[in-house]
């Protein structure tokens, strides 16, 4: 495998995961307001955390 490949490769499952977790920390936001009844600390970190792993998202994947 060349190494542009393999810097494809690596990218495409940086994206992947970092997409994984933003997803799963907004699920994991919804369930836990839904059982808390409302804002609570536990679901602001979720968000706090998928906001971050989207910033990061941003910053590595400007144009692409």
């Amino acid at each position: 495998m060349d190494a542009k490949t393999r810097h494809y490769l690596l990218w495409g499952w940086l994206r992947l995961l970092l997409g994984f977790g933003q997803i799963a920390l907004a699920t994991s936001a919804i369930f836990s307001f839904a059982n808390h009844g409302g804002a609570n600390q536990t679901g602001l970190g979720f968000i706090l955390l998928a906001g971050l792993l989207t910033l990061i998202s941003r910053l590595l994947y400007k144009g692409r």
